[in-house]
């Protein structure tokens, strides 16, 4: 059992040396927060997709739901620009990106934002993500934002 164990962690990892971004590529990913503090509870989803135009830039769209418990549902609708400063062959992927889009749910006409973050490629095809944002617009939210990426 160990010997099994052992060449599939050996086998996964030679896969991820060979994991990077590069034009024509399509990214699928998300993101989901679940926050509670000081008796206050926010829900937060982001699903996201983009498509690579060069090896660096990326271009995309993002749909982020936000639940707050006691002020609703809010919702935003944007475009996205990411530029990833990977080099050929890299397992984690630095970019720094920017967002302009429209709220859904309230009276919000610009949303506007800009963040930095990496991938994090554990599989060819598999990345998770890390990017902390600055998004204003109605208010200005900062945060941390952790998920999944899927390319193809």
């Amino acid at each position: 059992m160990r010997r099994l164990f052992l060449f599939s962690a050996l086998l996964l990892t030679s896969y991820a040396a060979d994991a990077q971004v590069r034009q024509g590529l399509v990214e699928l990913g998300g993101s989901a927060s679940f926050v509670s503090f000081d008796g206050q509870t926010q829900l937060l989803l982001e699903p996201s997709a983009g498509y690579f135009l060069t090896d660096a830039l990326e271009a995309g769209v993002s749909l982020v739901y936000v639940n707050l418990e006691d002020a609703g549902d809010s919702g935003t609708l944007a475009l996205t620009a990411d530029y990833h400063f990977g080099r050929p062959g890299a397992t984690t992927v630095p970019f720094i990106g920017a967002q302009v889009g429209t709220s859904f749910t309230d009276d919000t006409d610009v949303v506007v934002g800009g963040g930095a973050g990496a991938k994090f490629f554990f599989l060819p095809g598999g990345a998770i993500t890390g990017e902390i944002k600055v998004l204003s617009g109605g208010g200005t939210t900062v945060g941390a934002f952790g998920g999944v990426s899927i390319f193809f």
